[in-house]
């Protein structure tokens, strides 16, 4: 299988969007984001949050499952219903819910160490969440979109490097 040649394709499409279709890419990375998050919550409603018989932690997951999955729902169809002219307003109620919904995490992190449950992966997603809220609050409007172009164009120029790697042109560098 020519996966060299199938990930440069998907990122130089992925890239061009990117470039010329920004705001469209931004509403597609929102809208997922909300997909994310109601999965995320209605998961930890259905499933985690019985994981530790405490009171603190089940409360705890129980508030940021019902959070996720209203956000989530509200990142999906804000922007449906209007048109897409609340991306910004929608990107910072999803930061704000990144942001509380890591603060839960840790919450719920303590109450899993004092159980013995591997809590490594739980700290990167709250890591990740954390990371994630700033750059929506740090970059939005017109300077999130030049950066989502020069993302863009980043991106275009990986694809080309794979595809040119796959057909040979562009040989591996030797590791030393």
């Amino acid at each position: 299988m020519r996966i060299y040649l199938i990930t440069g394709i998907i990122f130089a499409i992925t890239g061009l969007i990117m470039l010329f279709a920004p705001q469209g890419f931004i509403g597609a990375v929102v809208i997922s984001l909300g997909v994310a998050s109601f999965a995320n919550g209605l998961y930890t409603f259905i499933r985690f949050r019985k994981e530790v018989d405490d009171p603190v932690f089940r409360r705890t997951l129980t508030i940021r499952a019902i959070l996720s999955i209203v956000i989530g729902l509200t990142a999906i169809i804000l922007p449906i219903i209007f048109a897409g002219t609340v991306w910004i307003i929608t990107a910072y109620i999803l930061a704000a819910h990144l942001i509380i919904s890591a603060i839960l995490e840790l919450i719920a992190i303590t109450r899993m160490k004092n159980s013995g449950i591997e809590t490594t992966g739980y700290l990167y997603e709250a890591i990740a969440s954390i990371a994630i809220a700033l750059i929506l609050l740090i970059f939005p409007g017109k300077t999130g979109i030049f950066l989502v172009r020069i993302a863009g164009a980043l991106v275009v120029l990986g694809g080309i490097a794979a595809i040119l790697h796959d057909q040979g042109k562009l040989p591996r560098f030797p590791r030393r």
